[in-house]
């Protein structure tokens, strides 16, 4: 089926577009490279979709949590320098928590 948007919806609909396959594409290449993170993957607010993932030391341990959030169609790992940012966060005993929102 297709939806009518006017004009003035077209653009932002084409950068959507856009920013998913970016994500995509990006998501692909750092599963190529072998990129990955240790964590936990918490479901929240009872939506199987709504999804946070966690990494870094346990929270006893940690001096506290950065939460990252991404663009708008960007989830847990979806860009290529989140790994390093954890490494360095985990380095200084901090977690990283990436959420997956309702416009994800």
């Amino acid at each position: 089926s297709t939806r009518a948007c006017s004009a003035r919806s077209l653009p932002a609909r084409i950068s959507r577009v856009s920013a998913r396959r970016r994500s995509r594409s990006t998501a692909r290449a750092m599963a190529s490279a072998g990129a990955s993170l240790r964590g936990d993957l918490t479901v929240y607010k009872n939506d199987p979709t709504l999804v946070m993932f966690t990494s870094g030391p346990d929270v006893r341990d940690s001096e506290g949590t950065v939460v990252f959030v991404g663009g708008l169609t960007d989830g847990p790992m979806g860009l290529a320098y989140l790994p390093a940012l954890a490494a360095a966060l985990e380095a200084k005993r901090w977690r990283l928590c990436q959420p997956t929102l309702s416009s994800s």
